[in-house]
């Protein structure tokens, strides 16, 4: 990954160690083996998954209020894992659409919409858990 450099776009790196940081958590067995690769990596991609391989991904995502960009962290922990619980937290947030004091509140609504209605067309436990709701 240090090589490609595609970790470094903005707004990148939380997903990202979220993401793994659910798949290091479901696969106890392997850290050890994943650790010796990490500490071979450039100090940037080091930071992401040392960050990843000490810290619980739904700490990673409270670390983060409310904002599109946490609903992007549980994104990448359902997609490690198929964790509905995750796109249950973007849910969630569907509460603020008829905000309209708060723009951070309404804005997080709006992108927890598009990307349910996005993400329910071609994944399966998505469209479940949105039909719950009607």
């Amino acid at each position: 990954m240090s090589h490609s450099h595609w970790h470094r776009g903005q707004g990148v790196n939380p997903p990202l160690t979220v993401f793994f940081s659910k798949i290091f958590s479901d696969n106890p067995s392997m850290v050890k083996d994943w650790k010796e690769i990490v500490d071979s990596q450039d100090a940037e991609t080091r930071g992401i998954f040392t960050k990843a391989l000490t810290t619980p991904p739904n700490q990673i995502i409270n670390e983060v209020p409310n904002s599109p960009q946490r609903n992007d962290m549980c994104w990448a922990a359902f997609f490690a894992s198929g964790d509905v619980s995750y796109v249950n937290m973007i849910i969630g947030q569907l509460k603020g659409l008829d905000e309209r004091k708060d723009m951070n509140r309404y804005l997080t609504a709006g992108s927890a919409k598009w990307s349910l209605a996005s993400n329910a067309r071609i994944h399966s436990k998505v469209k479940t858990a949105v039909e719950v709701l009607s």
